[in-house]
């Protein structure tokens, strides 16, 4: 199968979460969609899934080692800036 964009609707929690994707799945980019942060990730749906482990931390918050920077995003107001990485094993 061709790749396709999916989007996965992450908390808006401090911590890691862990959401399942197809194994190679591309993170593309997360944003606020309306009230709810998603992520969008390139990937083939026919490949097997994999745990992939996220995690928010907001801005003067220690960052643990080993991890992809995805996105900062801001609250609608602005007023709340937060960090999504990704936790590389």
């Amino acid at each position: 199968m061709e790749n396709v964009i999916h989007k996965y609707a992450l908390k808006l929690d401090f911590g890691m979460q862990i959401h399942k994707m197809p194994m190679g799945a591309e993170i593309l980019t997360a944003q606020i969609q309306g009230d709810q942060l998603v992520l969008w990730a390139k990937l083939n749906s026919d490949v097997p899934a994999v745990d992939r482990k996220f995690e928010i931390v907001g801005t003067g918050q220690s960052v643990q080692p080993n991890v992809f920077h995805i996105s900062t995003i801001q609250s609608m107001s602005g007023t709340i800036v937060f960090h999504l990485f990704e936790i590389l094993k």
